[in-house]
């Protein structure tokens, strides 16, 4: 029988078998960006409750010129280019 892992007491003795409770540089990469992603979806969320009124959502400028919204996103997103 192979020594046991210092850190959790499970046999090392398995080729090719990687023990949880050592870091892994992937696992630490993936830990970044879940917190980058919880801080982008905290500052890209929903506007506030004072400033809902001022979405384009509220304010329905596609109503305005009798069209559909999603004709009036094209258009405006033909503009741009």
């Amino acid at each position: 029988m192979a020594d046991p892992c210092p850190d959790c007491g499970k046999d090392r003795a398995l080729v090719g078998y990687k023990h949880l409770c050592v870091p892994r540089p992937q696992a630490a990469k993936r830990a970044v960006h879940e917190q980058i992603d919880k801080a982008l979806r905290r500052s890209l969320g929903r506007p506030l409750d004072k400033d809902r009124g001022k979405t384009l959502t509220a304010r329905k400028p596609w109503e305005a010129e009798g069209m559909s919204r999603r004709t009036w996103y094209r258009r405006q997103w033909d503009k741009r280019k």
